[in-house]
């Protein structure tokens, strides 16, 4: 049986992040894993210049200040249904920055904070195998860990 000790959603608040947050939640609820809720605000960088045009001068970044990141975390509590993670711990994360540069940091952060998730067996480290089958999903909801094993394929 695979364990997952930690669970993280990035969310951009639209309509798919909250059903993924909605996915991840059953999954957290399903191991008993913790969650993470991440935001990150785009910082956008300076682009490079065509060499036959001229180069404009560096954009100021703009950073969030700490009443910002609070608002934002806040937002995060609100945009998470309180019901359905009741017995889950829930944290809220606000980066910002490049998109997948830190997303990919939050995970790696993560994977020190409870060690590494073990490889699935077909080698995807289980996110992946998450489908999105809807006999899979109508399992998944029935809460049969076992149906739902079988059916993801594993």
């Amino acid at each position: 049986m695979v364990e997952i000790r930690h669970v993280l959603c990035p969310v951009d608040f639209s309509d798919f992040s909250r059903r993924a947050l909605d996915h991840a939640i059953a999954l957290a609820k399903w191991y008993g894993s913790r969650l993470s809720v991440l935001y990150v605000y785009h910082v956008p960088t300076a682009g490079m210049a065509l060499s036959s045009l001229p180069v404009a001068p560096a954009a100021e970044m703009v950073m969030l200040s700490p009443a910002d990141r609070e608002q934002l975390r806040q937002q995060l509590r609100a945009f998470t249904p309180a019901d359905a993670v009741k017995n889950v711990p829930v944290e809220f994360v606000v980066a910002e920055g490049n998109v997948a540069t830190e997303i990919l940091a939050e995970a790696q952060r993560a994977d020190s904070d409870s060690g590494p998730v073990p490889p699935h067996h077909c080698g995807c480290r289980f996110f992946g195998c998450v489908p999105s089958r809807p006999e899979v999903r109508d399992v998944a909801s029935r809460g049969d860990r076992r149906a739902f094993d079988s059916a993801a394929g594993h």
